[in-house]
């Protein structure tokens, strides 16, 4: 067996390397697809394996038991875990998810870490995917960023980035591959959110001047990032569980429901969120009769959405109220270790 770890590397540069809001909402479904979509799509190209092309996962399917190829343990929180039967494939995988990336996502830098082999019966998987994390750990801080090879002879910038352009946009800017990318990947993105989010007939901005901003009052953003408390040591506790090799499947199982756990709970408070915020516009269109709403488009929008972490942006008025409610729905109910969200291990100190 082999346990694969992907990462991405320098992803606020690449997600915020441009204001505009189409290509930083591309950014991050280009991100999503590299861990996520593109992963699934390759697994199931090379043989049988216990996820489908929507990332659902079989979990009477075990590559221990089944004639599989391969497995997902999980994906989420940054990381996505894979079990490869043979080296072989963990390489062909490699190969062919880079060269996806590379074409479909120019700019983005994934970081990918193998285990050895290892004996299914003898070794401890837990202790295997945590060497292989602590592997690509070390590759992203040990990472020498790429030199892409730019324009020779006359070329002309991107308008947004500066890198040799290859094409002109909508607007008749000249683009990098890198932005055509993340416009091309927009409007993807854009409707796989809006059919998540309980919007009541409203819409989500798609350009910054939709915020809801009043002319001579008030033209600020809010840019809003919560993040779990500890994650990685939570993950470490769940770890330390299983020290044997018959809690090779519990450990994968457990590993599962805390990374679904971690999502289910993150977009229930979004949309709990979203709720909110409807439940404020009145008879007028404005929020609390202070923010206008335009068009029908809610002064709130989410840019990364990685389980714990998640970015969103919003009319800067309503910043610090937004977040509390937030705040207050994604603590309010425990994760699959039995802890809510921010639960913190660190316990005080007395003086001595």
């Amino acid at each position: 067996m082999i346990v694969t770890a992907i990462d991405t590397t320098r992803i606020q540069s690449y997600i915020f390397g441009s204001n505009i809001l189409k290509h930083n909402v591309g950014a991050s479904e280009l991100v999503r697809c590299a861990t996520q979509d593109w992963v699934y799509k390759e697994l199931t190209r090379l043989g049988a394996t216990n996820v489908d092309l929507n990332g659902c996962i079989d979990d009477q399917k075990a590559i221990e038991h089944e004639d599989l190829v391969s497995e997902l343990i999980y994906a989420g929180g940054g990381n996505t875990v894979l079990l490869f039967r043979s080296a072989e494939t963990a390489r062909e995988f490699t190969r062919c998810l880079s060269r996806s990336t590379l074409l479909k996502a120019p700019g983005l830098q994934l970081i990918i870490a193998h285990s050895r082999e290892f004996d299914w019966k003898t070794k401890v998987l837990s202790q295997v995917v945590k060497a292989t994390l602590e592997k690509a750990n070390r590759k992203k801080l040990d990472h020498v960023a790429s030199a892409p090879l730019l324009g020779l002879s006359v070329t002309a910038d991107c308008q947004y980035t500066g890198l040799p352009a290859i094409d002109n946009n909508k607007d008749d800017k000249r683009i990098s591959a890198e932005i055509k990318a993340k416009e091309y990947i927009f409007d993807v993105a854009h409707d796989r959110l809006t059919a998540r989010l309980p919007l009541n007939g409203f819409e989500i901005p798609k350009e910054f001047d939709d915020f809801g901003r009043t002319k001579g009052v008030s033209s600020y953003i809010a840019v809003v990032h919560t993040d779990g408390n500890e994650m990685g040591k939570r993950v470490a506790d769940i770890t330390n569980r299983y020290k044997k090799p018959e809690d090779n499947r519990p450990y994968i199982n457990m590993m599962r429901e805390f990374s679904k756990s971690i999502t289910i709970v993150a977009e229930e408070a979004l949309k709990a969120t979203f709720l909110h915020l409807i439940d404020c516009i009145d008879h007028e269109s404005k929020i609390r009769g202070v923010v206008q709403i335009r068009k029908d488009k809610l002064p709130l929008r989410p840019i990364v959405m990685g389980g714990d972490d998640v970015t969103v942006v919003c009319d800067g008025r309503l910043a610090l109220t937004l977040t509390e409610f937030y705040l207050r729905q994604i603590t309010a109910k425990p994760l699959a270790d039995g802890n809510p969200l921010h639960w913190s291990s660190v316990k005080p100190t007395t003086p001595r």
